[in-house]
């Protein structure tokens, strides 16, 4: 485990090796910051960055991710939406998007956001339950069960719910519907899902 003085140590190191690194030493500086807690620093960092290179999409999109960190998610809606605009095919910023849209109360943003991360993901079967269990345990169960009917199978959600993915109850899954679904999977071929 990393102590605070080793990460105040890597920052320093960092800040001298800045211009031999480039935006490589840039993006680990903000990481390091971030490690230590020291999000104010980081943003004051990115800010004099982005005002040299305003129209760079990763230092905007790093000044995002730090204000969302603080807590100010207004000011980190409108740079990371000019992020994902410009660049909308990154998983990554996705998924941050739909965070972010969770923290502003606005779920059908953040169900948009996590389609488009499905759509990517095609081949990532628990990425679905992973979004569908950030919407329930964020107090959004009826969006939750919309997205679920939306972008699951039937089968999936079976899966899903013996393996513990999805939250059984908090669905409107009944005790007796629970038990049909359990002797449903036992009836399935086993198709490594």
């Amino acid at each position: 485990q990393v102590t605070n003085g080793q990460l105040d140590e890597a920052i320093t190191e960092c800040k001298k090796q800045l211009n031999v690194w480039g935006p490589r030493g840039i993006k680990l500086l903000t990481e390091l910051y971030e490690s230590a807690g020291k999000f104010e620093e980081a943003l004051t960092f990115i800010n004099a960055i982005v005002e040299r290179e305003p129209g760079s999409i990763l230092y905007q999109y790093t000044k995002g991710i730090i204000l969302k960190r603080l807590g100010r998610f207004s000011e980190a809606k409108t740079l990371l939406e000019q992020a994902q605009a410009n660049s909308p095919n990154n998983i990554e910023r996705l998924g941050e998007m739909s965070d972010l849209y969770i923290s502003l109360k606005q779920p059908e943003d953040a169900i948009k956001a996590m389609k488009l991360s499905i759509g990517l993901h095609p081949e990532n079967k628990n990425i679905k339950f992973d979004m569908l269990r950030t919407l329930f345990d964020s107090g959004y169960k009826d969006e939750a069960n919309n997205f679920c009917k939306q972008v699951t199978t039937p089968k999936e959600v079976v899966r899903g719910m013996v393996k513990g993915s999805i939250p059984i109850f908090g669905l409107g899954v009944s005790a007796p519907m629970t038990n049909d679904i359990l002797n449903y999977f036992s009836t399935l071929e086993d198709d490594g899902s």
